[in-house]
């Protein structure tokens, strides 16, 4: 009989200024029977990652070695070899090239691949985004009355460095809620670009996986999960969260709205 994983991550919801726990469901996983994830799965450019030793693992593969000298990864996945690099956008699987949705990657201490292709060679594995939030059955939030927002500036300085927006900011009651794409573009700290579908914009920063889900009050650095003056929220597309975030990422860092 199958078993069903599903993956989660702690969402604050905060509701009124009052903060109420939320629980996010991102991922749900099957493999007959198996329960398959330790780690989070990532999603890069629209395509989820998972970690592949760990997944190979659960799977039942006991040979997967990895060449740190050569970046190259062997196994072998129900009969056949299967070979692959760091950073290639290709597997060799029975002698055969099986193109990759993104490139193998090297972060946080594991080599992490496409779960579409996990599911190439192993029919048994899936892995479903789902989509929406829900608060815990035993919270019930009292909302008593919307939160004021207001117009924000078009620019705003983060330690005297000035970042101009060209999507508009805006106050959710007297916190500032600036794009976050923009905002790390300005910060040089390099992320993909958020995907409404996706819920959640994953990228690394100084060896971490940097999470941000939509309509959570946390961010998630590696194993560690940061309040934030309000919820993350995506409009028309774009993810917005409080300039005020920002300071998790870069230590010391404040912001401040140019007069005039």
């Amino acid at each position: 009989m199958k078993r069903c994983l599903i993956l989660t991550a702690l969402a604050g919801l905060l509701v009124a200024g009052a903060s109420a726990p939320g629980v996010a469901a991102l991922f749900q996983v099957e493999a007959g029977g198996v329960s398959i994830f330790t780690t989070q799965p990532v999603t890069m450019d629209g395509t989820v990652l998972v970690p592949l030793r760990q997944t190979l693992t659960q799977l039942g593969v006991t040979d997967l070695t990895f060449d740190p000298a050569t970046s190259e990864v062997r196994f072998t996945a129900r009969g056949q070899s299967v070979v692959m690099e760091v950073a290639a956008s290709s597997a060799m699987v029975g002698g055969e090239t099986v193109a990759l949705a993104q490139p193998v990657q090297r972060f946080a201490g594991q080599i992490w691949v496409p779960a579409a292709f996990i599911s190439q060679i192993f029919p048994d594995f899936n892995i479903t985004q789902v989509r929406g939030f829900r608060f815990a059955p035993e919270v019930t939030p009292e909302i008593t009355s919307p939160i004021p927002q207001t117009t924000g500036p078009s620019s705003v300085s983060f330690n005297g460095r000035t970042v101009t927006y060209s999507s508009p900011t805006w106050y959710m009651g007297n916190v500032l809620m600036v794009p976050v794409n923009e905002t790390l573009e300005a910060l040089g700290i390099a992320a993909p670009q958020f995907n409404p579908g996706d819920l959640q914009l994953s990228f690394i920063h100084e060896g971490s996986i940097v999470r941000m889900n939509a309509q959570s009050g946390f961010l998630h650095i590696g194993d560690q999960a940061f309040p934030m003056a309000r919820p993350a929220v995506e409009r028309d597309g774009i993810l917005y969260a409080p300039a005020s975030s920002m300071s998790h990422l870069i230590p010391g860092l404040t912001f401040s709205v140019p007069q005039g």
